[in-house]
């Protein structure tokens, strides 16, 4: 069992949760990032997969650690938990809104659909994405609110780095520049769809080898997420 303690990273996506995995790999933590079937165990009541990634790594980012910070809390005193941001609500939406487009639909809107309740960014609902971002933070900052030793908000577009976070987890700064790591996104992937035809819905239901939605011209559609399921390396 690792001996080092446990932090977490609880940005949404594109928030620079990537910058911070680096950063911790950097200080030399066994980092772990993204596993989506252990986010949608979680999701659905189920949190031995997650919690078997956390007994056997050091420090984490992207799914499903921001979600359950509560519960992570509980299972794990003293830990660290680390909040990444955008310098605006609409800096983050226009990246995430970006992404959408890029990516291929099957893995990234059914996350979204979880995660959000739609599928994709649309102009009729842009202020529900914007009010989930600001709630997501302000609820997780309400949270740790005088407990500066637990918790570190961080926003690398205002100049946050390595003093910040070493400071946080007692860390002798590295001497190389900061990692700001942006997720690079494959556009030539063959399976990717042109945007337009990419499903517009909203969430309806989920269970762990489905997530259903509903789209906007009355469809029902539905993503299998059998092939999801993953084992912990």
């Amino acid at each position: 069992m690792p001996s080092k303690e446990k932090v977490f990273g609880l940005g949404l996506s594109r928030t620079g949760q990537s910058s911070l995995g680096h950063a911790l790999r950097i200080l030399k933590y066994n980092h772990y990032g993204s596993n989506y079937h252990a986010f949608l165990r979680a999701k659905c009541g189920d949190m031995s997969l997650m919690k078997k990634i956390v007994d056997n790594y050091e420090s984490f980012e992207h799914h499903p650690y921001p979600y359950f910070y509560k519960e992570l809390d509980q299972l794990y005193p003293n830990s660290k938990f680390i909040l990444t941001t955008r310098i605006t609500p609409e800096k983050w939406l226009n990246s995430l809104q970006h992404t959408d487009e890029a990516l291929t639909p099957d893995l990234h809107l059914w996350i979204n659909l979880l995660v959000y309740g739609y599928t994709k960014i649309t102009d009729q609902n842009r202020k529900h994405f914007i009010d989930y971002y600001n709630k997501h933070n302000q609820t997780i900052r309400d949270y740790f609110k005088h407990r500066e030793k637990d918790f570190l908000e961080v926003c690398w577009e205002k100049g946050d780095g390595w003093e910040e976070i070493c400071n946080f987890l007692s860390k002798k700064e590295p001497g190389i520049n900061f990692p700001h790591a942006a997720r690079k996104i494959n556009s030539t992937n063959k399976e990717e769809l042109n945007p337009k035809e990419k499903p517009d819905g909203k969430l309806q239901s989920y269970d762990i080898n489905k997530v259903i939605f509903k789209t906007t011209d009355g469809r029902r559609g539905t993503f299998n997420l059998k092939k999801w399921n993953a084992s912990v390396p």
